[in-house]
């Protein structure tokens, strides 16, 4: 990820590659990998990803900025974080406990095979089952940590 500079270091354009950099300069034959020395020579500068700031991951999300930043010589790109609102809550929420449900579903199937019909269930097997079945009653569903999933037998 690159920023091409004017002379007084605000942005021309970002982002930036070494495709748009051949598309400016059409008479100047460039290697296959450009180094960051010559995007220098050309005014533009690698952007580094700044770490993503902590947020509520139930009721905000992350949101890269439009635009790197300059601080002592380097430039970044930083993050916002965002509020949802009502509506992507509920989304965010219903694509939650779905993944949470096929989680559920997977650790159901991998035990079903205690269940056929020339087998007994150990009273601990049905007792995990149906633990597996009633854990979208926990009270952090749909944001249950794998602490919080029953101990298989």
């Amino acid at each position: 990820m690159y920023v091409k500079v004017n002379n007084d270091n605000t942005i021309a354009e970002f982002p930036y590659d070494s495709g748009l950099l051949k598309r400016d300069n059409p008479a100047t034959s460039f290697p296959k990998y450009v180094s960051d020395e010559t995007y220098a020579s050309y005014n533009v500068y690698p952007v580094t990803l700044s770490p993503p700031p902590d947020y509520d991951f139930k009721t905000q999300y992350l949101q890269k900025d439009a635009a790197p930043t300059l601080s002592d010589g380097t430039w970044s790109l930083g993050w916002s974080v965002v509020n949802r609102n009502e509506a992507q809550q509920a989304e965010y929420l219903e694509g939650q406990a779905a993944v949470m449900r096929n989680v559920r579903n997977e650790r159901l199937v991998s035990t079903d095979w205690w269940a056929v019909s020339d087998r007994t269930m150990t009273s601990e097997e049905a007792a995990y089952r149906q633990a597996l079945r009633d854990i979208t009653t926990h009270p952090d569903w749909p944001h249950v940590e794998e602490d919080d999933w029953p101990t298989k037998p």
